[in-house]
């Protein structure tokens, strides 16, 4: 190497050591993640807040009237899909990506023939934290293989089915604890 070069080169170094040591620099701010965004239904009281690269919604998945369907997040957009014909999401959960989820809330509300479904203090109480048992991962009649959980919140009965895309991190799964834990329910009145 030139003695020139090499002369700069030592010389760029010590410095570097020097403010590096003294303190000379500051150290780079971290960019905040997003804010969380919040998903309201705009007439049944509920609501979530969801991270930044998933999509939520209010509008139904399905065709089915009664459980009505109160929201769906997902790591996808959902504003595009159709709902399902039956009482299956089926359209969404067809596009649903392989490291992707779907989660979708409904209410048992009461029906003046009567629901057959059973009163609130008939659903467990809403865990303080939401977690997907194995037990509770079965194939269900109109939403296929997924995660169910029921559960009364406010003296409101609902039921969340969650699927997952085979090939879903664990951080996507821990987002969707998020959401769940992070919903929001107004009491029955």
């Amino acid at each position: 190497m030139h003695p020139r070069r090499a002369f700069l080169v030592a010389g760029a170094a010590a410095i570097a050591v020097a403010c590096s040591a003294c303190g000379g620099t500051e150290a780079a701010t971290p960019t905040p993640a997003s804010a969380p965004q919040t998903l309201e239904h705009p007439t049944a009281g509920v609501s979530i807040s969801y991270p930044s690269g998933w999509d939520a919604t209010t509008r139904p998945l399905t065709e089915v009237v009664w459980p009505p369907e109160r929201l769906a997040a997902a790591t996808y957009p959902l504003d595009d899909i159709e709902p399902g014909r039956d009482c299956n999401p089926g359209p969404a959960l067809a596009v649903l990506p392989r490291d992707g989820a779907l989660l979708h809330l409904f209410e048992y509300t009461k029906r003046a023939s009567g629901d057959g479904v059973g009163d609130a203090k008939d659903f467990p109480d809403r865990p303080p934290r939401f977690s997907l048992e194995p037990e509770s991962l079965l194939n269900y009649e109109c939403a296929g293989l997924s995660y169910a959980i029921v559960f009364t919140d406010g003296g409101r009965r609902f039921q969340v089915h969650v699927w997952f895309g085979e090939q879903a991190a664990d951080a996507t799964r821990g987002e969707a604890l998020a959401i769940l834990d992070s919903l929001r329910v107004n009491p029955a009145g």
